[in-house]
């Protein structure tokens, strides 16, 4: 006769390894290779420079040692009008 609240059960039993680590070791070089692929995958996405992105960056490079001059020679100017005025 079977009691009014037995449920069936389904056990899953793994075979044991000889080493009890073995299988997070394994787990673990498999999550770093799968990481490294992706982080390798998105490295040779990126393209290389064109010639309108490399004149751009040449363009930016010139507008800034324009305005760096340009501030040097305000302040040598505000300099200047310092020492007129003392």
């Amino acid at each position: 006769m079977l009691k009014d609240n037995f449920a069936p059960t389904l056990t899953l039993s793994l075979p044991r390894t000889k080493k009890p680590g073995r299988y997070v070791t394994v787990r673990k070089i498999g999550c770093f290779l799968i990481v490294t692929l992706f982080i390798f995958s998105l490295a040779a996405c990126q393209k290389e420079e064109g010639p309108a992105e490399k004149a751009g960056k040449e363009i930016d490079k010139g507008i800034k040692s324009a305005g760096d001059a340009m501030e040097k020679t305000a302040d040598s100017v505000k300099d200047a009008f310092k020492k007129e005025s003392k």
